[in-house]
């Protein structure tokens, strides 16, 4: 809650007094939350590789506990890392690698993030990746409206930018014929398109 509440400083003391705890009291699955909310916090203050540590030590003690859900997150999250530093091989990787658990799980609000950044890094620089973007965007917009879910609050700026860009890009008439394409097709149609 204070997280979402942007009272970043106070989250990350209870966080890491959690973590310090729950590590004390061999509590392997809280401490691997704290450590995915403790690289929320870094990303959101723009330390970028403070929250890489941070997922990248979650991910090995979801893995270590067989904590499948888990581990998709840290993935998930480093993906976004990526995005950030602008590295698109390795997002992808990490998106995909997620992407393949959420979808064993059935997790869609998961599956819908992966999809937004595949489209963000897989289509860089290919001729219609404006296009792309908005298409898979649309129909991530439209799971999310169904489900009465929101965008993470961490990766939301990241993809209003493309979407800016891809707009300035395509102009306002091809952008809403390319969002509305989006909405009407399904996450598994968005996923195909995606690459995954």
């Amino acid at each position: 809650m204070l997280f979402e509440q942007g009272a970043y400083a106070r989250a990350s003391t209870i966080l890491e007094e959690a973590l310090t705890e729950a590590d004390d009291l061999g509590q392997a699955g809280e401490a691997a939350e704290a450590l995915l909310n403790l690289g929320h916090i870094a990303m959101a203050h723009g330390d970028q590789a403070h929250a890489s540590y941070r997922y990248e030590t979650a991910l090995g003690r979801y893995r270590a506990l067989g904590n499948r859900r888990g581990e998709s997150y840290a993935l998930l999250n480093l993906g976004w890392v990526r995005v950030a530093r602008r590295t698109d091989r390795e997002a992808i990787a990490f998106f995909r690698d997620a992407l393949s658990i959420m979808q064993s799980l059935g997790d869609v609000w998961g599956h819908t993030s992966c999809l937004e950044g595949l489209a963000l890094t897989t289509f860089s620089g290919a001729p219609n990746h404006a296009r792309t973007v908005v298409v898979i965007c649309g129909a991530v917009a439209t799971a999310r409206a169904s489900m009465g879910a929101a965008p993470s609050a961490i990766t939301r700026a990241q993809v209003e930018e493309a979407l800016a860009r891809a707009r300035a890009t395509l102009g306002a008439d091809s952008y809403a014929a390319a969002w509305d394409e989006g909405q009407a097709i399904d996450l598994e149609q968005a996923t195909v398109l995606a690459g995954s």
